[in-house]
């Protein structure tokens, strides 16, 4: 995906539609949650649910911030829409490849499941 623009999930009806996603996926202690979208710009637009139980607000902001970075590293290719990234506190102590690695996991198998069910 290398480089590719990301966005923010910022609209209330659009966090609203997460509550019924058209895909989810789940890699160790990082899941997802797929809602398709094809006419946005940027293609593919993220937000992040980290709890307090994954550390204060130094811990969680830095998780955010290698979770973000992760998601312009990522080598699988993952469809466009919007996506909630959400953290388990297991996160916190995965190198920056682990978190690559199952924030790809969890990208991919979530908007496969859209694909398999929809169409």
């Amino acid at each position: 995906m290398g480089g590719r623009a990301l966005g923010r999930v910022t609209k209330r009806a659009e966090f609203q539609e997460f509550r019924r996603p058209d895909g989810k996926g789940r890699s160790g202690p990082i899941a997802a949650s797929f809602v398709s979208q094809l006419d946005q710009d940027p293609p593919i637009r993220m937000a992040f649910a980290i709890s307090k139980r994954c550390g204060g607000a130094v811990e969680r902001n830095r998780l955010r911030r290698r979770l973000r970075e992760a998601v312009s590293a990522l080598s699988l290719p993952v469809g466009p829409g919007r996506y909630l990234i959400r953290v388990e506190p297991e996160a916190t102590s995965l190198s920056y490849e682990e978190v690559i690695h199952s924030l790809g996991q969890a990208m991919n198998r979530a908007s496969q499941t859209r694909k398999e069910n929809h169409g």
